[in-house]
């Protein structure tokens, strides 16, 4: 029987067996790859139960079916088709802009604990001089490594352009 599903393969994979690809059985079953696809046919004996499954793969898509049978039979069969979606690395690159108060504290307290961190900070302006500037700052205790509300409201309106044209 397994003879009989292995002559099967050929006929399934006509189109590829005609091609000057390289052939193999590993895993129990038959492979057929060429430069951008592969075949391949596995034969399950399981019990009284006879069958195959057939795939066909190439880049992002892979078809399979397959289906047994048993003595008395009784059968069942499978087929499908799957396509692994993949991001572009040439996908398009948007400008945000987003209207924050520079002078509000809430701005730059992104995990909302009462304090603000150089970390938290360089998620907003990115790991530059600048940014470890603006900390440096209006970090009045620098022990602490942190900014919190009092010092921000305190040196915040000095040091942040914007604050200047606000009457907050």
């Amino acid at each position: 029987m397994k003879i009989l599903l292995m002559l099967s393969a050929c006929v399934l994979m006509v189109n590829a067996c005609g091609k000057g690809g390289d052939h193999s059985v590993d895993d129990g079953g038959y492979h057929y790859t060429n430069d951008d696809e592969r075949h391949s046919l596995y034969p399950r004996i399981r019990g009284d139960k006879y069958g195959a499954t057939y795939t066909y793969e190439r880049g992002d898509l892979e078809v399979y079916g397959g289906g047994s049978m048993n003595l008395d039979r009784d059968w069942e069969a499978e087929v499908g088709i799957e396509y692994r979606f993949r991001r572009s690395a040439q996908s398009p690159r948007f400008n945000v802009t987003l209207h924050v108060d520079p002078c509000s504290f809430l701005a730059y307290d992104l995990n909302r604990n009462g304090e603000f961190s150089k970390d938290e900070l360089s998620a907003i302006f990115g790991k530059d001089e600048k940014a470890n500037a603006l900390f440096a700052g209006l970090d009045m205790d620098p022990s602490d490594g942190v900014i919190t509300e009092e010092e921000f409201l305190a040196i915040g309106p000095l040091i942040i352009a914007d604050c200047f044209n606000n009457e907050k």
